[in-house]
């Protein structure tokens, strides 16, 4: 229950769609419920239909009218998931592009920009997922005590069977699943790593095409993907091992239910029915319990997913909500640097500089490359925050002045311009 606490603050940062979430699990465990009748109704159909009853003909009813109602509820189960898919996909782009527009420069330093790209296309669906692994886990356990209680209520050894394999099968299953999950966590940090090198490639494009570093960096490439793979096998060893229990414990569990099934049924005549309906729920058991495993997996397979998303949307920097609500927008463009100092890494970029820039005058500003030219424009356009000092704009220190104001006023141009893919412009005449 602790982990599931941890999870449960992973949707702190995003608000939860509380009715349709508890729909969604309200008509996932009423599925299974309604699927944990399926094997009373045909063992009480042959038990009847052995005997000759008509009341035969009253389960079979009961039978069709349950799949009935479980295709019906699991429409409404799916229709729900895509409208909460939708939803949390929505809100958490829209969270993610405004927390990296709010957040100062050091955020594309302080967050590797190919862990971004692989989190935008492979992370931010999995809030939705983990609700349905959740919903399936807690929905699957108290499928599987509803079936217990059954299984128990028609025969006690055989339910004293069943559970012994079940808890058996379970603590194998888990184990492999912990280290499963180890190695899907390493799996995942490389790719990052390995994105990381191609926007690295694009960013750099021109140097790689003008210098003999092509060699150099398929190298790297090469480095990257070789620590991938290992983790990916690593990975998939103990997804095979979960994958060739799955049949191999529930296989030998059945065949002795079959051979105590044989024994009662010749020296004890146990009936027809009593074997279907040990072996239909033993069936439903072990296919319950391999989601519940699953579903656990999944868990902290899309634990480890949300958390880096929420990683990004708590991303805090030293500009944080340093700038004001400001909003006078007449401005004349009087631009002072009083006694402002920065440091980069450690290093001083500016010491105690001031200087004044009227209003209606051409300034330039001359220096040798990595003299914090570039710099002052970050500073001026509040990239990032000054280490000390203060800057001021028409007398208002620029941290004063809102977002949509200092934007609409301060401008900068640089030599090599992006341009915006198929942006569309308005004219108004």
């Amino acid at each position: 229950m602790e982990y599931l606490k941890e999870v449960y603050q992973d949707f702190k940062v995003v608000p939860v769609k509380k009715f349709m979430t508890f729909l969604f699990f309200l008509t996932c465990c009423l599925g299974y419920v309604v699927m944990a009748l399926f094997p009373y109704f045909s063992s009480q159909i042959i038990q009847y239909a052995t005997d000759l009853n008509k009341l035969a003909y009253t389960y079979t009813f009961y039978l069709g009218i349950s799949y009935v109602a479980y295709e019906v509820i699991w429409y409404f189960n799916y229709y729900i998931y895509s409208f909460l898919q939708t939803y949390y996909s929505d809100t958490i782009h829209k969270k993610i592009f405004h927390k990296i527009y709010s957040s100062s420069r050091k955020i594309t330093k302080s967050i590797d920009q190919g862990k971004i790209l692989s989190l935008v296309g492979d992370d931010i669906p999995c809030f939705c997922y983990l609700i349905d692994s959740i919903t399936v886990y807690l929905s699957t356990i108290i499928m599987i005590l509803v079936t217990l209680i059954l299984v128990f209520k028609a025969h006690f050894l055989f339910g004293l069977i069943i559970v012994i394999s079940l808890v058996i099968y379970f603590i194998f299953m888990k184990k492999n699943m912990d280290l499963f999950s180890k190695y899907y966590i390493e799996q995942k940090k490389h790719n990052d790593i390995t994105n990381s090198v191609y926007v690295e490639e694009l960013n750099a494009l021109k140097e790689i095409k003008t210098l003999p570093i092509k060699e150099k960096f398929f190298k790297k490439l090469k480095t990257k993907l070789n620590r991938y793979s290992k983790a990916y096998f690593k990975k998939r060893t103990y997804f095979v091992r979960y994958e060739n229990t799955s049949t191999i414990i529930p296989g030998y569990t059945k065949v002795i239910l079959y051979l105590i099934l044989l024994v009662f049924m010749i020296n004890f005549h146990a009936s027809i029915a009593l074997v279907i309906l040990i072996i239909g729920y033993y069936d439903q058991l072990t296919e319950s319990l391999t989601d519940l495993v699953s579903s656990y997996r999944e868990i902290r397979e899309y634990h480890i997913s949300v958390k880096r998303v929420n990683e990004i949307l708590n991303y805090e920097d030293d500009l944080g909500n340093m700038f004001g609500k400001f909003r006078n927008d007449f401005i004349y463009g009087s631009i002072v640097f009083k006694h402002v100092s920065y440091q980069y890494n450690s290093k001083d970029v500016f010491d105690n500089v001031s200087f004044e820039i009227k209003p209606n005058t051409l300034n330039v500003i001359i220096g040798p490359s990595g003299s914090g030219k570039t710099t002052l424009f970050d500073l001026l356009l509040r990239f990032y925050p000054v280490s000390s000092g203060e800057i001021f704009l028409d007398g208002v220190n620029i941290y004063e002045y809102s977002d949509s104001i200092y934007a609409s006023n301060i401008t900068l141009v640089k030599q090599n311009p992006f341009i915006y893919n198929k942006f569309k412009h308005t004219v108004y005449v």
